[in-house]
């Protein structure tokens, strides 16, 4: 079977599906478990396949019963895990139900950290709550506490000052000990509004607490994280400092994944005009820092292995830096299977490198199927790596141009199902405006990334370094505001159902498949005349 990887993958997240959103439907998934079994072990032995002479046909058959086998027992699997998840998650928002008259003391070990100019946000794990004779246990909660909490505690000189004190101390890997109010995230309450609940729920989280005071901290950091975050806030500082304030926060999101700063004017921009896939960390980031660090190893004469090792160490550390997103990591796992396929000399496959990714991040966290840019990047690979790359030879595709209209194309095709779900409007240029920002983005990776180089020892040089990737981000506000006057740039459609789903994918399937089959026609009817052509030649040389 030809890419098994994609098979599993779809099986399995046709089962988390199922188990986050449909979980009254799991009898279907059952009863196609039973039936793939029971086809899969029971039709080898039937006569009829017995008499089949046609050996292809027999292959078929039987590749088609392990195909819907593979599907189920993975959809089983898939169901397993999100209902397991789902299931946690649901249990400890009840949990937190009962600390709502409370203020209870919140224990834990510090998973994530970021600090703000006035305040801590932080992700909790093995966490223990307490308030009286009422106690209950989560996996993990997120938590908020103002240091202006800390500091008034430490002006009038109590016990819990002294810890706040200590609170400058906060780093991931040590445990603390906070009083504060915790309470479920909720849902939205109108239609349309961010879902909080489904982004938290997204990083694993149901609960969260908002702290009044730190009253311990213990242990001791982790050495590797707490450089990771240390060489982040270095980032922030000297980008802020060589970059003019609006650039400073673009560069920011594209570079280190860190979008809190950015204005709400420039995100809905980028939005609206169906470029916000810019401001996420992607493969082509990850292409650009460890591609760069693997192709100077391997010219300076390391093996493959060698590279792909230090080439890995770099891509995973920049994952965990900007934040560990499911498009980041989608794209780490991606690019780290291709060093690994290069090293044991195997050819690489971005679909199977793609299903892998899917499995292995929907296994730690099945929620992420809910999130756009989980979404939007899976979505755009799988039209780059499935669709166009199916259609590229088929069409018999040459020059540059074709291909690069061809995979735009396929990119807005696949995702526009998913950007009409999720932003409830479709950018009807966003296909012509990528073809005219994708080249740049590049000079626009290195102009940040030389910003913050040579910008850590010499503002001035920085500020130099940064020049070009102020122009092209002028350029594209440029491009923005002259697409904005074009009529219906942006089409508001509203949240599509599931049949009109469905009926665009069939509408778009029969069309890619109609003129895929009028251009083979009409290349066919141009080689049979060819060849009438040469042969009427041949034949008049010979009388």
């Amino acid at each position: 079977m030809k890419r098994p990887f994609v098979v599993l993958a779809a099986g399995f997240v046709l089962g988390e599906v199922l188990a986050l959103q449909y979980q009254k439907y799991w009898p279907v998934l059952l009863f196609l478990l039973t039936a793939a079994g029971a086809g899969g072990f029971g039709v080898p032995q039937a006569e009829g396949y017995a008499g089949l002479r046609n050996i292809r046909l027999r292959g078929a058959v039987r590749q088609g019963l392990l195909l819907l086998l593979l599907l189920a027992i993975f959809g089983g699997i898939g169901f397993a895990r999100g209902s397991a998840v789902k299931g946690r998650l649901d249990r400890e928002e009840a949990q937190a139900g009962i600390f709502s008259e409370a203020r209870p003391v919140v224990s834990g070990k510090v998973a994530r950290l970021e600090e703000k100019e006035d305040s801590w946000s932080f992700y909790l794990e093995d966490v223990r709550a307490e308030a009286g004779n009422q106690s209950a246990a989560f996996e993990k909660v997120w938590g908020y506490l103002k240091k202006e909490a800390a500091g008034e505690r430490e002006a009038a000189g109590s016990d819990a000052g002294h810890a706040g004190r200590e609170g400058e101390g906060l780093a991931v890997g040590k445990q603390v000990r906070i009083r504060g109010s915790l309470e479920a995230i909720e849902g939205p309450r109108n239609p349309g509004e961010f879902s909080f609940a489904e982004y938290y729920r997204s990083r694993g989280v149901s609960c969260r607490i908002f702290g009044d005071d730190i009253l311990e901290i213990s242990g001791e950091a982790y050495p590797y994280d707490l450089f990771l975050a240390r060489l982040r806030s270095h980032c922030a500082t000297v980008l802020d400092r060589v970059c003019k304030e609006e650039d400073a926060m673009i560069f920011k999101a594209i570079l280190l994944g860190d979008m809190r700063a950015m204005e709400p004017d420039i995100k809905e921009m980028y939005q609206k005009n169906g470029i916000s896939h810019l401001l996420a960390i992607s493969g082509q980031h990850l292409t650009i820092i460890g591609g760069g660090l693997y192709l100077m190893l391997r010219r300076l004469g390391l093996g493959f292995g060698g590279s792909a090792l230090l080439g890995g160490m770099l891509v995973v550390s920049y994952g965990i830096l900007t934040g560990s997103s499911g498009s980041a990591m989608r794209a780490v796992i991606m690019i780290l299977c291709l060093w690994a396929g290069a090293w044991a000399g195997r050819t690489y496959d971005s679909m199977s490198a793609l299903a892998l990714s899917a499995i292995l991040l929907l296994w730690e966290n099945p929620y992420l199927l809910t999130q756009s840019g989980f979404q939007l990047s899976f979505g755009a690979v799988a039209a780059i790596g499935g669709l166009s790359a199916w259609l590229g030879p088929a069409l018999k595709l040459e020059k540059m141009w074709q291909v690069s209209l061809l995979v735009s194309l396929c990119v807005q095709i696949a995702i526009t199902p998913l950007v009409v779900w999720q932003y409830y409007a479709l950018p009807i240029y966003g296909i012509f405006l990528n073809l005219l920002v994708a080249p740049a983005v590049p000079v626009l990776m290195y102009s940040g990334l030389l910003a913050v180089g040579v910008g850590s020892f010499s503002v001035a040089a920085g500020e130099i370094a940064a020049g070009s990737g102020h122009y092209i981000l002028a350029y594209y506000s440029r491009l923005c505001e002259w697409i904005e006057q074009l009529p219906g740039y942006s089409l508001v459609l509203g949240r599509p159902s599931m049949g009109q789903i469905a009926g665009y994918a069939g509408t778009a399937g029969v069309w890619i498949g109609g003129m895929v089959w009028g251009m083979r026609a009409a290349q066919q009817r141009e080689e049979q005349a060819a060849s009438r052509k040469r042969q009427g030649t041949a034949h008049g040389a010979v009388r």
